[in-house]
């Protein structure tokens, strides 16, 4: 009976063959442009979500789209080729509200010259950001000249170029509202050693990397009193007398950062005298020891970002962070790599700075499973923790299994050989939200077991740290399961 009423069924159904071509050209003719309903603004709205490739796309689709997309695009980078020169007119004709324009160039090509830049001066009158890189035929004559045709610039950067001190000179003069300065590479400040004022310019952050002649700049920090951010790194020369000589200038700086320079403890006594500091980057610095970082926290008691890269040196140890403990009371991120520090240090750290939310420890002999005991148990803030290169073992992970440290989100345990998968396994089975990352070259002997692997799969309950994530642990444990689903399928003879 089934038979016979499937047959009769397939009978009164209708037999209509329609091809992919003719379903696709039916939707299309039947479909309306819903973007006709959207006004322009908002068009232009989604146009800015979009990625550069997208919205490129997007242009070519109809007139409208191509208009709208012009008009609601202020980001434009470019290759700053010589052959720019002639295009940059109808560039600019088209996208009339760029206000932050990138042109970079390759160094085995010729870049663009003066005629060019002084161009973006004309036809940008809303540019407030511009970055060059490697714009080589570009001088000191062209700067100038864009400079004054262009006055509403905020920020400026350049990088790998060949202009020296007297187009940034007459580039400060001419930018009342300049506010971010960054200059790499700047060879020819050597040619011209002239030094750098202010002018109109209310610089609120300078960036200055490997640049040969950095203390040009001196009289320029010296002068802007509202400098906020100082980066200053891989410069050659002694920075503790230009530290000693600027220090009292910066009433205002609260972040600074420091990587490669030749400095020591006389230049952290000076920074000390910046009480509003609340950010401070020291990375491969040659003479700062204990001394120096116990002047910082004295005389900056409102720290909330330490970062301290001590590595091939280590001079820092528990005196200088027990001063730390004591007197960074707003701390709230510590990253200590390289240094001596030990429980004697953390206890206080832990104990005085309540506001603590993210410690890295890395590349430390004296860091082990008593001081995450000690982590565990009195950093009651704490969200994110990163051990690396460290002596810790699964012992001191599995503190953090219990009830320490509740607001904990995300811990990453990287280089740590007596670490296994044990560990996180654990973590994950008593914190269901905690984010494990562990970095293990090797599976275990017993996860080997199908009985094992079993369970060890089925621990896994953040799919984050299962497949957004790129440590061997995890491709292990992707791996441990296919193959226990493969073996259901017998390999056919």
């Amino acid at each position: 009976m089934g038979q016979a009423s499937s047959t009769s069924a397939s009978k009164s159904l209708p037999e209509i063959r329609i091809s992919n071509a003719d379903w696709a050209s039916q939707a299309v003719a039947e479909c309306e442009d819903l973007s006709l309903g959207l006004s322009d603004e908002c068009l232009g709205c989604v146009f800015q979500k979009l990625l550069p490739k997208d919205r490129n796309a997007c242009s070519l689709v109809c007139k409208r789209w191509h208009q709208v997309e012009a008009k609601s695009r202020d980001r434009l980078a470019l290759k700053a080729q010589q052959s720019l020169d002639a295009l940059l007119v109808p560039l600019f004709s088209r996208f009339e509200f760029i206000s932050s324009l990138c042109l970079k160039c390759s160094r085995k090509e010729t870049s663009i010259d003066d005629n060019a830049i002084v161009l973006v001066g004309l036809h940008c009158k809303n540019l407030t950001s511009l970055k060059l890189k490697s714009c080589k035929a570009i001088t000191d004559t062209g700067i100038a000249q864009f400079a004054k045709s262009c006055g509403s610039l905020k920020k400026f950067s350049c990088a790998s170029c060949v202009f020296g001190s007297k187009g940034l000179n007459i580039l400060l003069q001419n930018s009342p509202k300049l506010a971010d300065l960054s200059v790499k590479r700047l060879r020819r400040l050597r040619d011209n050693p002239e030094a750098i004022f202010p002018g109109a310019a209310k610089i609120q952050r300078l960036c200055l990397k490997e640049i040969l002649s950095a203390h040009l700049f001196g009289t320029l920090i010296a002068g802007s009193k509202s400098i906020h951010t100082l980066v200053l790194a891989r410069n050659p020369g002694v920075w503790d007398q230009f530290f000693e000589l600027i220090a009292g200038h910066l009433p205002e700086l609260v972040e600074l950062h420091v990587e490669t320079l030749d400095m020591g403890d006389g230049a952290l006594r000076a920074i000390s005298k910046c009480s509003k500091l609340e950010v401070l980057y020291v990375s491969k610095v040659a003479n700062c020891s204990d001394y120096g970082y116990s002047a910082i926290a004295s005389g900056c008691k409102n720290l909330r970002k330490l970062h301290i890269d001590d590595r091939k040196i280590g001079k820092v140890g528990d005196e200088g962070l027990l001063a730390v403990g004591k007197y960074s009371s707003e701390l709230q991120e510590l990253v200590l790599i390289g240094t001596d520090v030990s429980i004697r240090s953390l206890d206080l750290i832990t104990s005085n700075c309540s506001k603590l939310e993210r410690i890295a420890l890395c590349n430390s002999d004296t860091v082990g499973d008593n001081e995450l005991f000690c982590i565990a148990e009195k950093c009651w803030s704490l969200r994110k923790l990163c051990i690396k290169n460290c002596p810790v073992t699964d012992r001191g992970l599995e503190a953090f299994a219990g009830d320490g440290c509740p607001n904990l989100s995300k811990v990453k345990v990287k280089k740590c050989k007596d670490v296994t998968m044990a560990s996180g396994a654990l973590l994950l089975r008593n914190r269901a939200r905690l984010a494990v990352s562990l970095d293990v070259p090797t599976l275990p002997d017993e996860t080997l077991h199908p009985e094992n692997a079993r369970t060890e799969v089925g621990v896994i309950r953040s799919p984050t740290s299962l497949f957004c994530s790129r440590y061997p642990l995890n491709k292990n444990r992707i791996v441990l399961a296919a193959s226990k689903f493969f073996r259901r399928f017998p390999k056919q003879s």
